[in-house]
């Protein structure tokens, strides 16, 4: 798979690639199915600092494309999800 991303999202929260990716494949993120498409999920999880992020990604599996459109600190209401389902 292919991973691609809206940098200017990532830079805008100090959020690296690497951070994302670490929250992506991170066994101790959580997702939810998000939109209409079901083809996006966002992923709520630590990055390799301990900052607790929330990372939205779309799937385009015709070209086996990832896009990673959304990265910032997690909101007040996915942190309490978060802290909810990992208790």
């Amino acid at each position: 798979m292919i991973t691609k991303y809206v940098d200017h999202e990532l830079f805008k929260n100090k959020i690296t690639r690497k951070d994302a990716d670490f929250v992506l494949r991170s066994q101790v993120s959580i997702w939810e199915d998000i939109g209409p498409s079901k083809r996006g999920l966002m992923f709520t999880g630590f990055d390799s600092n301990g900052r607790l992020l929330e990372i939205a990604v779309e799937y385009f599996d015709e070209d086996d494309i990832e896009l990673i459109f959304h990265t910032k600190d997690a909101t007040p209401k996915r942190r309490k999800l978060f802290e909810r389902i990992k208790s």
